[in-house]
Parts: structure tokens; sequence; C-alpha cells
């Protein structure tokens, strides 16, 4: 059973690949023009997590912001978003 969404928090994320968190990419933290059709789901810490995947390295993308757990929206989120974020989590290779 799937639970409810939680409030979306990141929103119009642009890494450049070599970024060591996502705090270091550009975003809008706590703005968003978003829905949860739109929620960032990795395939590959502290401050973020994946949530409902089929196994550790994937899933949907959470941050942990003002003492609340949200999604990323997928606005301008890309492949080298998603490498930061695989780092973060201690996982390796390539993002597909």
């Amino acid at each position: 059973m799937d639970r409810v969404p939680s409030p979306i928090l990141l929103d119009n994320v642009r890494c450049g690949g070599t970024e060591s968190s996502l705090s270091y990419c550009q975003a809008n933290w706590g703005t968003h023009n978003c829905d949860h059709s739109e929620d960032v789901g990795v395939d590959c810490s502290f401050n973020i997590r994946l949530v409902n995947g089929s196994r550790p390295s994937q899933g949907r993308l959470e941050v942990f912001y003002n003492n609340t757990w949200g999604t990323v929206c997928d606005d301008d989120f890309n492949s080298s978003a998603a490498i930061v974020v695989c780092r973060m989590l201690g996982f390796t290779g390539f993002v597909t």
C-alpha cells in the first residue's frame, strides 16, 4: 500500500554532475509549480532517501528540509542530478 505523498520541497534542480550533494546544485527550495505526477524517481545520507523502490538503489527521491521529508519535482532534474543523488547515497556507476 502506497502512503500519502510527501509535500514537494525541491523544484527546478540543476546539477552539473560533479557536485557532492544536491545542496550544491541550483534549485528552488520550498517553492514549486509541480504536482506529484512529476515526482523524481532515481535508479541508482544524510538528508535524502529513496522510497517505494524495488531495491535500495531505486525509488522516489525525497529530501529532508525544515524538519520535513518531501519529494523532488522533475522540472530540470536530469541524469547529472541523478548521478549526484546516487553518489550521496553511496551508489556508483551510471544512471539509465
